[in-house]
């Protein structure tokens, strides 16, 4: 006994003889053994194992040895099956956590922590019994157990890669601090953990049916989490170790979603505050044409897009659009068809085809006649060839519409237009120049005769004619009827 005593001073000294100048020695902090429930010590620390081996505690929790931060977290490695030597993810502690611990200069080491089970990040702080993860065989083991280590921290760094063989025993002093820990011990329980805070819900108005994922944030010493679904339905769900959980939502009606953080000691309640979310059932969307004809009825899911008819068509009217979107249909919904009245030229053409106006008329109105018909001399204006002036519309897709002027002869029994176009006097008599015009209707053959008349208007008792011969709507310019100058007088 009194070696025993002695041997531990010796120890103590050592261990003050090594902590720099300031600081506070690992053996003057609170600790508390990382293993909760029955376990043994496998290896012990040496020089060439600078870390203790806890056993025969499989997938028991793991808790940090004193309160601290955690600085180091590597959580990647799924090896699981302790029949392998070796992992290609950090071959020698798998997954592991590095805590280094408040006023000194030491940090923890867990590792071979079973696959997914760390509950703690980078940057976290913990307390002394919270957990940390499961006892796991993941890295270089062959079977379950945790790997824990205390070394010094220097200048922000610890000095895991190390060659163990090459480690002075004092530097490890927790080692030594459980080197004689009985088998079974039962260090305290960890507290509950406390309630998480909430994070977001993907939507607040959905579909009926659809999924929503609703997410917290992670909380110190929780092992896992529970949703609660109340509202439209009422469900209490054991999500596990995760911050997220998305549902379906199979009923109409709003669903309020809590959380609730737990660990082997107890829960933390369900949180007071909630996200919270709409689930409603499919709309109507209904398509009309501009009299309110139905063109097709459609049901879609909340929040989703119809699909519009083939476009439709109205006489002597332009489709514009619908008069409502149909995109993001929240609500039952009528939508309407509507158009633009079109306009037609309409062209007024006299006998020959040439333009007398145009006008732009609406479908369905009436062009005005032009006043000034351009008849030709000689024709009176019977009608237009087409009464399509009148309440417009056509299917052209020039949208024009030509009518044409009727005309007709004054005079069917005389139907040439003569007029003396020159007279030339000369020494041998006058030369009398005509300009004849036809109808249109037939070729004519006529005679002209002029009458000659004294400068006092006294008609002088003779004439002379020429013989013609002019075809239809023909025309003979500068006509010559001769009367010689003996006759002339």
């Amino acid at each position: 006994m009194k070696k025993r005593i002695i041997s531990l001073l010796l120890m103590i000294v050592m261990i003050v003889s090594i902590v720099p100048f300031g600081t506070i020695s690992a053996s003057a902090v609170q600790y508390v053994f990382p293993v909760i429930g029955n376990h043994n010590i496998s290896t012990r620390f040496s020089n060439k194992h600078g870390a203790i081996d806890i056993a025969g505690c499989a997938k028991k929790p793991v808790v940090a040895t004193a309160s601290g931060t955690v600085i180091r977290v590597d959580n990647n490695c799924q090896h699981t099956n302790f029949s392998i030597s070796g992992c290609a993810h950090n071959s020698t502690c798998g997954n592991c956590v590095y805590i280094k611990h408040d006023g000194t200069n030491y940090v923890s080491v867990y590792g071979h922590l079973y696959p997914n089970s760390i509950s703690v990040r980078v940057g976290q702080r913990v307390q002394a019994g919270q957990q940390i993860g499961l006892v796991g065989s993941s890295g270089m083991s062959k079977g379950y157990h945790l790997h824990f280590e205390i070394r010094p921290y220097y200048d922000n760094y610890w000095n895991w890669n190390r060659d163990s063989e090459n480690i002075n025993v004092s530097e490890n002093v927790c080692s030594y601090l459980y080197i004689n820990e009985p088998v079974n011990s039962t260090p305290p329980k960890p507290v509950a953990p406390s309630r998480p805070s909430l994070g977001s819900i993907s939507a607040s108005d959905i579909a009926k049916g659809r999924t929503v994922t609703f997410t917290w944030n992670a909380t110190g010493r929780a092992t896992g989490y529970k949703v609660a679904i109340r509202g439209a339905e009422t469900k209490d769900i054991d999500v596990g170790n995760t911050t997220s959980y998305s549902y379906v939502l199979g009923k109409s009606g709003t669903y309020s979603f809590y959380a609730m953080a737990y660990n082997s000691t107890g829960n933390s309640g369900w949180t007071s505050d909630y996200r919270s979310c709409t689930a409603h059932d499919p709309v109507t969307v209904k398509f009309v044409d501009w009299d309110g004809s139905v063109l097709k009825t459609q049901t879609v899911d909340y929040g989703m897009s119809a699909t519009a008819p083939s476009t439709p068509s109205r006489k002597g009217y332009t489709f514009q659009g619908w008069n409502s979107s149909y995109y993001n249909v929240t609500a039952n919904k009528t939508i309407k068809a509507t158009y633009q009245i079109e306009k037609y030229t309409v062209n007024f053409l006299d006998m020959d085809g040439n333009l007398i106006s145009a006008q732009k008329v609406e479908y369905g109105k009436d062009a005005v006649e032009p006043t000034d018909k351009k008849v030709p001399t000689g024709y009176e204006f019977v009608s237009w060839n087409s009464e399509a002036y009148k309440k417009v519309y056509t299917d052209a897709s020039n949208k024009t519409i030509n009518v044409q002027g009727i005309y007709k002869w004054e005079n069917d029994d005389l139907p040439i237009i003569c007029s003396i176009a020159s007279v030339d006097c000369q020494y041998d008599g006058y030369y009398v120049y005509l300009n004849l015009v036809n109808y249109d209707k037939k070729a004519t053959k006529g005679r002209a005769i002029v009458s000659l008349k004294t400068s006092s208007g006294k008609l002088v008792d003779m004439t002379e004619s020429a013989a013609f011969s002019i075809q239809r709507k023909g025309t003979k310019n500068n006509f010559e009827v001769f009367i010689p100058s003996e006759k002339a007088g």
